[in-house]
């Protein structure tokens, strides 16, 4: 980038002097440094937008703001240690690694979803905090740890293959990924033990008069067509089928640009 941007100070300085010429650069390398410098400047704002879409979809979903601010806030410190050890493992980042950011959003803020519907859901039965959070690991502990586990491996599959940006984009999504798990393990149940903690302090100090009520955060319109489906399973199966199929025949003319 430095070398390209160099040359096009050069060029530019020269023009001067010839107002009536056009010049500029062009080939692989100049092409690769647009490519990178647009692709640094478009991966901060669709994090931020990432951020923000989740964030609003979070508050409608589990209809409070607490939980899913402790979501991001969690995820946040995730992607803080994937490019920490990013920095570590792979020293830079290319075209292709760049975008690994919101992929990792994407993926990461599951681990969260889990963890904060089974403890919002103990809560509302009213059971204890540390029955909660332990209800809470042994229902939904081993599936995101296995879900988080079975993606890392998919990406770090991508470490064998001959091409350099291949396998970075492996190493920095699947260290990534199990960072983001690790750290959702560890700091979102701190997060929400100590937000109760606070709470029934000060419920028993008089400064709040009733305890938070907890909502129900079930879909229950997703419960009743979940209902049709099995009792209709067959024709799902046969459309699916047939969807199916319809794709097949629309992927094997795909082509690669």
């Amino acid at each position: 980038i430095s070398g390209t941007d160099t040359i096009q100070e050069i060029v530019d300085k020269v023009k001067k002097d010839f107002p009536e010429v056009k010049a500029g650069l062009t080939g692989m390398i100049p092409l690769g440094r647009d490519e990178m410098v647009y692709g640094q400047q478009s991966m901060g704002y669709t994090s931020i937008i990432a951020f923000i879409a989740i964030l609003i979809l979070l508050i409608l979903s589990f209809r409070m703001w607490a939980a899913p601010l402790f979501a991001i806030l969690n995820l946040a410190v995730g992607l803080i240690w994937a490019i920490g050890l990013a920095a570590i493992l792979v020293k830079s980042l290319n075209i292709m690694t760049s975008m690994v950011t919101v992929i990792l959003i994407g993926l990461g803020i599951d681990f969260s979803i889990h963890i904060i519907s089974i403890f919002t859901e103990s809560r509302s039965m009213g059971k204890p905090i540390n029955k909660s959070i332990e209800d809470t690991f042994l229902k939904s502990g081993k599936g995101i740890l296995t879900g988080g586990l079975t993606t890392c491996g998919a990406f770090f599959a991508l470490i064998i293959s001959s091409s350099r940006g291949m396998k970075e984009v492996g190493i920095v999504s699947s260290v990534g990924l199990l960072a983001i798990l690790i750290v959702t393990f560890l700091f979102l149940p701190s997060l929400l033990v100590s937000r109760e903690r606070r709470l029934e302090k000060k419920l028993a100090e008089g400064k709040i008069k009733s305890k938070p009520v907890y909502k129900d955060i079930s879909l229950r319109a997703f419960g009743k067509g979940c209902s049709w489906l099995s009792g209709n399973y067959t024709v799902t199966i046969i459309c699916v089928v047939f969807i199916t199929i319809f794709l097949l025949v629309s992927a094997s003319r795909i082509s690669f640009d």
